[in-house]
């Protein structure tokens, strides 16, 4: 659950830039990590990796990676924002308040089975 920023150099991009798919799980190696130095991080993380020339990325089989989550959320309590503006250690985006999570569904669509959630929201 825990999420960390990849930088990719303009030097390396061309290396990278279609062996790397949304949706698809990695193994790397030959990366240099270092101490996350921006202000305003995507990902709240104390560290980003580099790749580099050297930088190996290769893909993990679907039933190795099957339950690695998509994406990562780190939600925010509305009673901290006002302090996280003040004092910001990351990004913060606002799109709701989050009422019910309603259990898993699985089904089938176009690409076979499928496994959702649906969500509540209160808009703001």
């Amino acid at each position: 659950g825990a999420g960390i920023t990849a930088c990719v150099g303009e030097n390396e991009i061309h290396k990278f830039s279609e062996s790397i798919m949304e949706g698809h799980a990695y193994f790397l190696r030959n990366f240099r990590v270092s101490k996350q130095t921006r202000k305003f991080n995507a990902v709240p993380s104390k560290y980003t990796i580099f790749f580099t020339p050297w930088t190996i990325v290769e893909e993990i089989p679907t039933e190795v990676s099957g339950n690695l989550p998509l994406y990562i959320f780190n939600f925010v309590d509305f009673e901290d924002l006002e302090e996280r503006a003040k004092h910001p250690k990351g990004l913060i985006d606002v799109i709701g308040q989050l009422m019910v999570v309603h259990p898993l569904v699985q089904g089938n669509s176009l690409n076979g089975l499928s496994v959702r959630r649906n969500v509540e929201l209160r808009d703001l």
